[in-house]
């Protein structure tokens, strides 16, 4: 029994091997490469990618280098999280926000740029258990470095009202 979110990846990819319909444009997830550059000074003509191979989990950058030839490219949003504020914990090396007692993270904010929509969804769960568990416990405390400039925030836009 595969994860659920394993299924429904394993699922769409079935669904696409059984389309026959003839197009003329072409979609390629192509895995384990690095952009490097994009090609074209008026409009994008390609992209330069480097070749990946993985060590473990992690992709490593190889010296070989080709240029895709294409005309439209799109930015992943949140590729690499950055650090927002200093006084939450941070991974550099990989990124991340490591769950903590009161610190919690989901998304490629927690696992890194990896994962599909389905295994982010999974994420939130688990963190929102997380939560749910060190509440019951008493292990969190309403007051933390940030609190009251960002409910304050919340609250002039009213979407949080703090109940005594």
């Amino acid at each position: 029994d595969l994860p659920r979110p394993r299924k429904r990846l394993i699922q769409l990819m079935f669904e696409a091997s059984q389309k026959t319909e003839v197009q003329d444009k072409l979609f390629d997830l192509l895995f384990l490469r690095t952009p490097i550059s994009i090609i074209g000074t008026t409009k994008i003509e390609g992209i330069k990618l480097a070749v990946n191979y993985l060590e473990g989990e992690n992709a490593v950058v190889t010296n070989e280098k080709y240029t895709l030839n294409c005309d439209i490219a799109f930015r992943s949003i949140g590729y690499r999280s950055v650090q927002a504020d200093p006084d939450v914990p941070f991974d550099k090396m990989s990124s991340t926000v490591p769950q903590s007692i009161g610190v919690y993270s989901v998304g490629w904010l927690s696992s890194g740029p990896v994962g599909v929509i389905l295994s982010t969804m999974s994420n939130a769960f688990q963190a929102a258990s997380l939560i749910s568990q060190h509440f019951d416990k008493g292990l969190l405390s309403e007051r933390k470095p940030g609190y009251n400039y960002i409910s304050k925030i919340l609250e002039n836009k009213g979407i949080y009202h703090h109940i005594s």
